[in-house]
């Protein structure tokens, strides 16, 4: 049977990111649901690392084809049954999206496409970071595998290293090329730090420097709200502004301390609202709340003009159908997932592991 040890903080985390996504969204502030989108990054890079690093740890390989299964099972029902449901319900209708951004959204190929073309938000825009995650599912394992033959140490330096190379990328493109500023955000070579940021969390969780940091970063539990409070000074600073270049990069390096602090400090005093039962279930459900919350502000949209009223109705109805597509649509292929390919997670010496149930972009 599978282990389903879990950190439980950490589905809590994912319904922070998803609200943040979701007020950014309802109240047309880019840079309130940017961080929410960011958030989602770094911990999906965190546990599909790790999960990647038990198959290591236990084989001496990864096996990609085992990996690509599960996630394929795991994304792609709850996925195109969005797609289907926004085909019936927007037809007709002014909100209905081009044929060239269907075809984008059907084929994970959104984020370039949004990076290219300027268009008004649509029912499918968000769909661009999604297919950053499915762009960095399909290479990451074979990034990963190479980089680990030279030692986990020699694949953090690596990783360090594209890191670093991301955000020159980023001012090169901004101030060279002088590409416009929307590519910097959904493009996957812009945005790949924040995925990268978490793996290289989970390569060197445990080992002694490491433990080191993220003493230093809980000695005071208030300093895990000064990342917060960096995150948005830098967001309403560099990020109302557009220059990405920035922003990005001073928020992959306080995302990352972040990470180490919600992991570290878990359910204590101050953070236990993450360890909530509500919490870990709109974390649960929260790929799905994703997937359809931009729909249902939509539809109430067309009843409703006040925006604060639509922004309060398009909740109300999001979750009870994000609800509706993780009971009937993702629990189902979850259980023939385990069927067909279990996944083990050794408990480990925090007592948690790393979550392998469902993800706000999945996991």
């Amino acid at each position: 049977m599978a282990s389903r040890f879990r950190w439980p903080a950490l589905d809590g985390l994912r319904a922070v990111a998803v609200t943040l996504v979701m007020v950014g969204h309802y109240a047309h502030v880019t840079i309130v649901g940017s961080l929410g989108v960011e958030m989602f990054y770094v911990i999906s890079g965190f546990l599909i690392t790790w999960l990647l690093l038990e198959d290591y740890n236990a084989t001496g390989t990864i096996d990609k084809r085992a990996f690509w299964l599960r996630r394929t099972l795991r994304i792609f029902p709850a996925f195109y049954g969005f797609l289907i449901v926004n085909a019936l319900v927007l037809a007709g209708t002014a909100a209905m999206p081009r044929a060239a951004f269907w075809a984008a959204a059907g084929t994970y190929t959104a984020n370039y496409y949004v990076a290219t073309h300027v268009e008004p938000s649509g029912a499918l825009t968000h769909t661009w970071s999604l297919a950053v995650e499915e762009q960095f599912y399909l290479v990451w394992p074979l990034l990963l595998t190479v980089l680990l033959r030279g030692g986990r140490r020699t694949a953090s330096l690596l990783l360090i290293g594209a890191m670093a190379f991301i955000s020159v990328w980023r001012c090169f493109l901004a101030w060279v090329v002088g590409v416009p500023a929307h590519y910097l955000q959904f493009a996957l070579d812009t945005r790949a730090d924040f995925l990268a940021v978490g793996a290289l969390v989970a390569l060197n969780w445990g080992t002694p420097g490491t433990r080191l940091l993220a003493m230093r970063l809980t000695r005071r539990r208030w300093l895990a709200w000064l990342s917060i409070a960096v995150l948005a000074a830098v967001a309403v600073t560099f990020g109302r502004a557009r220059a990405f270049e920035v922003s990005f990069a001073v928020n992959v390096l306080v995302f990352g301390a972040f990470l180490l602090q919600v992991l570290t400090l878990g359910g204590l005093s101050g953070w236990g609202f993450l360890d909530k039962p509500v919490m870990r279930w709109l974390g649960a459900i929260s790929y799905s709340l994703y997937l359809y919350h931009y729909l249902a502000w939509i539809v109430v949209g067309w009843l409703v003009s006040d925006p604060l009223t639509r922004g309060i109705l398009g909740a109300v109805l999001a979750v009870p159908t994000a609800a509706l597509s993780y009971y009937g649509v993702e629990r189902p292929f979850l259980r023939l997932r385990e069927r067909i390919q279990p996944a083990v997670a050794p408990e480990k010496e925090t007592g948690r592991s790393a979550s392998i149930g469902p993800g706000p972009v999945a996991v």
